[in-house]
């Protein structure tokens, strides 16, 4: 089977920045190729499926999808259902400048695979509206990244929005707790906000975030560091105990498993 291979050249050499919605009939869509460009895309509306490394992938109205430079795939509408795309694409160029600030775990586009967020109703509306700006022809690189930024700082599983049947008392509790003097006091701190017991945070967040209470609380507590690390140059023992880590071989343990480094590395390499 021959491969259609795109090049980003053909679309915009000049442009930051390509966006296409892109409507598909019931069961017509997008043969199989490739192209030397990253891209993102969110199924506006209907259902179809995703045609990826030879797998066929069921793909729903919400799902958002990142799809990394030289990975086979094409798309098609289900047989009772049409589709439509928002597509943006960009030179993998732009990518370098976001690396360091975003953690290996986080980073979204995968050459082994194609990662597929659900978004939620207000996500989606962020994705659609800010890809809409992007459309127009004064758009910039600067445009582009705050974009990007955004966007995988909302699919980011710390982050509440993620979670899209959280109820909303742990929502709003946990929008509040993110903040050093709340961190600081850890899970007595998440009960008093939640005006519940422990027990009954403990299961709504294993249900709605798959880890534990401390978990993630140290996740929002490592977030905070690494912002502070990023914009100061305060000392990490201060930044660590002012979001309730004072044992630094402890913070040290659960930074390098967020970033892959230690936050003096950290501090260096951004």
């Amino acid at each position: 089977m021959t491969i259609n291979r795109q090049l980003y050249d053909n679309y915009g050499p000049t442009r930051p920045v390509y966006v296409h919605r892109t409507y598909y009939p019931e069961n017509k869509g997008f043969n199989i190729h490739d192209h030397d460009f990253p891209e993102i895309f969110l199924i506006e509306e209907g259902y179809g499926f995703h045609l990826i490394n030879g797998e066929e992938r069921l793909i729903r109205t919400g799902e958002c999808l990142f799809v990394h430079p030289h990975i086979q795939h094409g798309l098609r509408a289900a047989a009772d259902s049409s589709m439509v795309i928002l597509n943006v694409s960009f030179p993998q160029a732009l990518l370098l400048p976001l690396q360091p600030f975003i953690p290996e775990t986080l980073w979204p586009w995968q050459p082994s695979h194609t990662p597929l967020w659900k978004l939620n109703e207000e996500q989606q509306r962020f994705f659609s509206q800010r890809v809409d700006l992007l459309a127009e022809a004064e758009s910039s690189e600067l445009d582009l990244g705050a974009f990007l930024l955004e966007l995988i700082r909302l699919i980011n599983p710390a982050h509440r929005r993620e979670a899209v049947d959280a109820p909303e008392w742990l929502a709003e509790a946990l929008d509040i707790i993110n903040h050093p003097k709340h961190l600081a006091l850890g899970t007595q701190e998440l009960a008093r906000i939640c005006g519940r017991n422990s027990a009954t945070i403990s299961r709504a967040i294993k249900k709605h975030y798959q880890c534990t209470s401390i978990q993630l609380l140290n996740r929002y507590r490592i977030d905070w560091i690494a912002r502070k690390l990023r914009l100061t140059r305060r000392s990490i023992s201060d930044l660590a105990a002012e979001v309730g880590l004072p044992n630094l071989s402890h913070m040290y343990a659960l930074f390098h498993t967020t970033h892959g480094c230690s936050p003096h590395a950290y501090r260096q390499r951004v």
